[in-house]
């Protein structure tokens, strides 16, 4: 699986850098996206998960949910 990490659109910011680090620490394949708003930006022909905070869900909604 890959992994694609970015920041929630939030007033509150993210600890996308510690994300980072802990997905290296674990071997993870990860794509780092700090700001996502394309869906051109992500993997092609894959499948997808939008995981986290009510705001990052809500990027995988504006992307794809028409």
């Amino acid at each position: 699986a890959q992994f694609v990490l970015t920041n929630p659109r939030s007033p509150r910011g993210s600890e996308l850098a510690r994300l980072r680090e802990l997905a290296d620490g674990a071997g993870a394949d990860a794509l780092v996206l700090p700001d996502l708003h394309r869906a051109d930006q992500l993997p092609a022909n894959r499948p997808l998960l939008f995981t986290g905070s009510f705001f990052t869900a809500l990027i995988g909604e504006e992307l794809f949910g028409g």
